[in-house]
């Protein structure tokens, strides 16, 4: 599915801000650490995504 990276207890935020930036939402770098597992969840359906069009 994801690579382990992704599943570290503390993502840096510099991978957080890079996907708000991505996602148009930059209320994702002060989310509460409950919602992580959502956090790592749209990490890893952006990343699919982007490698999707990197590989067209």
């Amino acid at each position: 599915m994801c690579n382990t990276s992704l599943r570290r207890k503390s993502p840096s935020k510099r991978l957080n801000h890079d996907f708000s930036h991505l996602s148009g939402n930059p209320n994702l770098i002060i989310m509460p650490s409950k919602t992580q597992n959502v956090i790592q969840t749209r990490l890893c359906i952006a990343i699919r995504h982007i490698a999707l069009h990197v590989k067209q």
